[in-house]
């Protein structure tokens, strides 16, 4: 089985196969894809997200128009190193003193000048913290020269966007049928926050963050032509702070939004207990799935190495 060695060589980190991503590439990838989705999304409701945040008289618009600029061009830093041959060291230190600059810049405000932002506000500002946060952590792992497996059979050798497509396709096809299913009620539940779509900031968080699992999930998959187990990190950033958020707004709402409690028998209370239930379930299988993939589990479904995998496995009997 090949193995794919993340290291330090002078200043650059080194990939032994260009095809292959590692922790440290797909953890570059996903920051940028967040980064790039937040900074465009600010940039077109600029607004409406100063109003959110409740800084619309300290703030000017044309001031978060910048700052989402400057996001997108962050974005566009991170994608040029993850996708190089050899990846840089010192961009890649670059890029994890910026994200805990951001983190600690959050943490500063949050904890001198709460009152600087709306309630809304507070929480955007400590989500998105805890989100670069991991991010950061990710990137320092990968710098540090994690080792992972690389699939090595014919859907991985496959060259050009049909092929690699056509390889994410049959990987998706292999998983089980009642794994298929499971992910087809996923997303129908989530999708099914547009019909409460209001006032109510946790309706428009709950598609905020499935929309972002896109980035994150293409992110991981177009490296690696298809699906493996380390996958589960794109629910796992978004949704752990998602759940808390929706815990909160049905069971204390006073403490997290400030807002009035829904009532019990409501379409909506109902919509967002069934979510947060079915988000639950799934974050257990993805924290499994990744644990799984740290203890050595790096292979890509439907490949002759998840076989192999499976066949070593029972042959020891485990």
């Amino acid at each position: 089985m090949a193995q794919t060695d993340v290291y330090l060589e002078s200043d650059q980190v080194s990939y032994s196969d260009s095809s292959s991503s590692g922790i440290l590439q797909v953890a570059l990838l996903a920051n940028g894809a967040f980064s790039g989705i937040s900074g465009f999304a600010v940039m077109l409701f600029a607004p409406q997200v100063n109003a959110w945040l409740g800084t619309a008289d300290a703030v000017p618009d044309a001031a978060l128009v910048f700052g989402g600029g400057g996001l997108c061009g962050y974005a566009l830093f991170l994608f040029f190193v993850a996708m190089s041959a050899k990846i840089p060291a010192l961009s890649v230190k670059v890029a994890i003193g910026a994200d805990i600059g951001w983190v600690v810049g959050s943490a500063v405000l949050l904890a001198l000048f709460p009152e600087a932002v709306s309630p809304v506000g507070f929480w955007v500002v400590a989500i998105i913290a805890v989100i670069v946060a991991i991010f950061a952590l990710l990137q320092y792992v990968g710098l540090r020269g994690y080792r992972y497996s690389e699939g090595n059979d014919v859907m991985n050798q496959a060259q050009g966007s049909n092929s690699r497509l056509r390889a994410i396709a049959a990987s998706w096809m292999s998983l089980k049928t009642w794994v298929k299913i499971w992910l087809f009620f996923l997303n129908f539940v989530y999708l099914a926050a547009f019909f409460f779509l209001g006032d109510d900031p946790a309706i428009t968080w709950i598609l905020v963050t499935y929309f972002a699992t896109g980035p994150f999930l293409l992110s991981f998959m177009i490296p690696e032509r298809g699906l493996s187990r380390v996958l589960g990190l794109a629910h796992i950033v978004p949704w752990t702070p998602l759940v808390l958020y929706i815990s909160a707004r049905l069971f204390a709402p006073g403490v997290l939004l400030d807002a009035e409690p829904l009532a019990v028998q409501s379409a909506q209370y109902f919509f967002l207990l069934s979510l947060l239930v079915t988000t639950l379930i799934c974050l257990a299988f993805d924290y499994y799935d990744v644990l799984r993939w740290l203890r050595g589990e790096k292979y890509i479904m439907g490949t002759v190495e998840e076989r192999q995998f499976l066949e070593q496995q029972a042959v020891s009997g485990r």
